[in-house]
């Protein structure tokens, strides 16, 4: 096996493992989704149903379950549906509210806003507006059959990245109902494909930068400390639902993630996705009971994204799907013991195709991802003293492996090349003494003694190089090890400053 085929294995190593390992076990170790309180909604096949009677949860076990957006992610067109259709409860005047009649989305605030939950966040150390809130969500609460339902999303402003902070609102809703961590569950939304939902984020940008070009809303941004930092929120937090997850799976709650381009692809809709799948409202074909008709409104905001060809902007699409790829083996973790489940996953971790070595830097790296998107633009107005696309390629580029011949990087890849050679040093070993073997016992029946067992061959049984035919350190043997070294010698192994 030549050098560059050895190579090519060596960083295919764990994917042919896995895919073995796939293959093995496929039949006899399935993960089966998680569904808390299997009702009968499904069938014999254990297969979810789009059409079932709501369900009812156990009375003495009622639940709290977030909604927390992210940002741009249909969570106006969330918090506006549940708020109407499931505020109270049933009307006998109103069918349409039978459909969601086990639960309840606690309204508080005198104006009516759907987003009040938003407001919340936002005002968290008004005490008496939070008291206020608290205690209309516990009679909410109390009223119910299920539970509550209630969100914002701003509910995703958890992380190292957060502009707001809205745990200590989630926490205080906690401890004044007084809910078990199993029956807290946090609902998020994973929009794909990614760059649509940070194109939508910069389309929405309010107060001075409502209407701002692409441009202007990250280059005049970077001239500001504060406006800096709200753009690391929108990277870090509103473009995150992943990391939010794993912040909401350590505090002990569940998680149900919805690939938004799988609901999509299913001809579904994502509020009664969520009303019939994670609610267990009443529906038909997938839809809240009589609400087929009641389908929130886009809001779209026209603007000219011409800043960046097709090509630049694929890469953004990449960058963010990278750092989603960093989070995958941490999350895999809760879902195969049923603590996080994943809706309709269709791109969701599709094009994570490289080693966990790779995708570790994008992860808590705001800063990284922070400069490879402004350095996309050429800032003429606000320069930025970055080269123009340099960051964004730097990020994107796997990092080069190490000038040992086969290219070992990580500890793992050391492992791997060092039972490789203890492996051929073994067989190498276990040639010479089966040939000494045999010389031996070749010497003894021809009469030899046993002293010539030890004796140094003759010049005939050398083997000859020719030496005089090659300019390397090995004699004869032509090493391919500098060809590698000098291949490897042009990748920049730490690309990222």
């Amino acid at each position: 096996m030549d050098s560059k085929s050895f190579l090519w294995l060596s960083n295919h190593r764990i994917t042919i493992a896995l895919l073995l390992l796939s293959f093995a076990f496929d039949d006899h170790h399935r993960v089966e989704a998680y569904h808390p309180d299997k009702p009968s909604i499904f069938n014999d096949a254990d297969q979810y149903s789009d059409t079932h009677a709501a369900v009812k949860f156990d009375p003495d076990a009622k639940k709290l379950y977030f909604f927390a957006g992210p940002h741009k992610s249909a969570s106006t067109s969330v918090e506006k549906f549940f708020s109407k259709w499931a505020n109270k409860g049933f009307e006998s005047n109103h069918p349409h509210s039978r459909a969601l009649q086990y639960w309840r989305w606690p309204t508080f605030d005198s104006s009516g806003d759907a987003k009040q939950y938003g407001k919340l966040v936002k005002k968290k150390d008004d005490k008496v507006y939070l008291s206020k809130a608290l205690n209309v969500i516990q009679a909410s609460f109390l009223e119910s059959d299920n539970g509550v339902f209630l969100g914002t999303e701003e509910f995703d402003q958890v992380g190292p990245d957060k502009w707001l902070d809205a745990m200590p609102v989630m926490e205080a809703i906690v401890d004044k109902l007084g809910v078990d961590h199993k029956d807290i569950k946090v609902v998020l939304n994973y929009r794909t494909p990614r760059v649509d939902q940070w194109i939508s984020i910069w389309k929405h940008a309010g107060e001075e930068y409502a209407g701002a070009s692409y441009e202007d809303f990250m280059c005049k941004a970077h001239a500001n400390d504060d406006d800096k930092k709200y753009r690391f929120s929108m990277i870090g937090a509103e473009m995150n639902p992943l990391n939010a997850a794993k912040v909401f799976l350590e505090r002990g709650w569940q998680v149900t993630l919805l690939d938004m381009g799988g609901v999509e692809k299913e001809g579904k809709h994502i509020v009664h996705t969520i009303g019939c799948e994670v609610l267990m409202g009443g529906c038909e074909n997938g839809i809240l009971g009589s609400l087929q008709d009641y389908l929130p409104q886009k809001n779209a905001v026209e603007k000219d994204f011409n800043e960046l060809n097709e090509e630049e902007t694929a890469k953004i699409e990449k960058l963010f799907q990278s750092r989603d790829c960093a989070y995958q083996s941490q999350l895999q973790k809760y879902i195969d013991k049923g603590q996080m489940e994943v809706l309709h996953q269709d791109s969701l971790w599709d094009e994570c195709t490289s080693d966990d070595d790779y995708y570790k830097k994008f992860k808590d790296n705001t800063g990284m991802m922070y400069n490879a998107l402004l350095g996309q633009l050429e800032c003429t107005s606000d320069p930025h003293q970055l080269t123009v696309g340099a960051d964004m390629d730097a990020a994107l580029t796997v990092a080069g492996a190490s000038k040992i011949g086969i290219g070992i990087g990580s500890g793992f890849n050391v492992l791997f090349f060092i039972v490789v050679l203890i492996a051929a040093i073994g067989y190498a070993a276990f040639q010479v003494l089966q040939q000494n073997s045999k010389k031996r016992q070749q010497i003894l029946e021809q009469g030899g003694d046993i002293d010539d067992i030890d004796a140094k061959p003759t010049s005939t049984e050398m083997t000859s190089y020719p030496l005089e035919e090659s300019n390397n350190d090995v004699g004869g043997f032509q090493d391919d090890v500098d060809l590698d070294d000098e291949d490897i010698s042009d990748q920049n192994h730490n690309p990222i400053v």
